[in-house]
């Protein structure tokens, strides 16, 4: 099987992009056959191994016609050099593209989800194409996690073609050893300093938190970056609570190159998010980490945090329920570190690197065998 993936984002670069050099990595690894075709010197490109085999396409940042059948013809062309089989988008802006090809090369073609078919972030007109091209243009679409299938379903997506493929990290990420937790535990935040990521939420926890115990017996370490259009509410929110006796405690990090090495710093993580979120990476992470979470029922989380064994679930913007049990933890440090135990044990049996590549080898043989048995 050789496999063709798509990737033309050449601005942005998060955990889906992270993922995908996971999933290379671990092809090249195993073998595989496989070129990628994405944006010459994309911070994507600049960061993928140089013997993989690329193909290099225009940027997806803004829809035509004409540029589809520019990225079109190249790839086209491309497989004259590599004959591939199948076709992999694996963001959203790629799948016109992908349809396209399938179209013009018969190979089967599959996309994958990795946000909400609706996100806010999705023009009308693209969330239609996306939907027209799952529809008419795949063979099947990869969720990364149920919550994204269900959405998908509420939007009409064809049912029969949905099929979930959680993320995963490399297993030489499981951390050796789970430290023993000693007051002050240490929370943490990551993320970007907005209100869709709830760090005024975090704030009104700790509120609460200072009334059930004393603030000598936690400290909060935060790292992120506040998104330019909410440096004003930033401002604001730290005005409105600077004046309280904790805020001392509140420790501002700033950006991480590596979230590993921030989470390993801490004793327990808060995942205060309002919005969905498909399949948040930090949750594997701090898993990954040996550090339990209390996270928002949000989106993907609950198929991550398994409530009262690997962390705890709060329903969104309760934030006194979420102060309560956060109290709780905060007194027994044993108790934290069992559950961190437990949170890395899942991790190194569900969310790996090799139970992703697994789980879309999967898929692909059986859309390989379903096509062929089509034609």
């Amino acid at each position: 099987m050789r496999l063709l993936l798509l990737h033309n984002e050449d601005e942005f670069f998060g955990g889906a992009e992270t993922l995908l050099i996971h999933f290379v990595d671990k092809l090249a690894a195993q073998g595989r056959e496989v070129a990628l075709a994405l944006v010459e010197g994309s911070r994507l490109d600049q960061r993928l191994p140089g013997t993989l085999d690329r193909v290099y396409i225009s940027s997806g940042r803004a829809f035509s016609l004409r540029k589809l059948r520019q990225q079109a013809k190249v790839l086209t062309d491309y497989r004259r050099h590599f004959r591939y089989d199948l076709i992999h988008g694996w963001a959203a802006r790629t799948w016109e593209l992908g349809g396209l090809l399938r179209h013009r090369t018969g190979c089967p073609t599959l996309l994958t989800l990795h946000d909400h078919p609706r996100a806010h972030y999705l023009s009308f007109a693209r969330s239609r194409l996306m939907w027209a091209s799952a529809c008419f243009a795949a063979d099947g679409v990869a969720c990364v996690s149920d919550a994204v299938r269900k959405a998908c379903l509420e939007c009409h997506y064809p049912a029969g073609k949905l099929e979930v493929v959680h993320n995963g990290f490399p297993k030489r990420w499981l951390s050796s050893s789970v430290p023993k937790r000693n007051k002050p535990i240490r929370i943490g935040f990551v993320g970007h300093w907005s209100p869709p990521k709830g760090l005024d939420g975090l704030f009104k926890i700790l509120d609460k938190l200072a009334e059930l115990i004393t603030p000598g017996e936690w400290e909060c370490r935060i790292a992120g970056s506040p998104l330019p259009h909410y440096r004003d509410w930033l401002r604001e929110t730290c005005d409105q609570f600077s004046h309280r006796a904790w805020w001392s405690r509140v420790e501002w990090v700033g950006w991480v190159d590596d979230p590993q090495s921030f989470l390993r710093s801490l004793d327990l993580l808060i995942f205060p998010s309002r919005e969905f979120d498909s399949f948040p990476n930090v949750l594997l992470e701090a898993g990954f980490a040996g550090i339990p979470v209390m996270a928002a029922s949000v989106g993907g989380a609950p198929e991550i945090v398994r409530d009262s064994e690997t962390g705890w679930l709060f329903p969104r913007d309760d934030w006194d329920y979420a102060a309560s049990r956060l109290a709780d933890a905060i007194q027994d440090p044993d108790h934290l570190s069992s559950l961190g135990h437990n949170a890395q044990r899942r991790m190194g049996e569900a969310f790996t690197s090799e139970d992703m590549v697994a789980g879309y080898f999967d898929l692909y043989r059986r859309l390989t065998l379903d096509r062929g048995q089509a034609a």
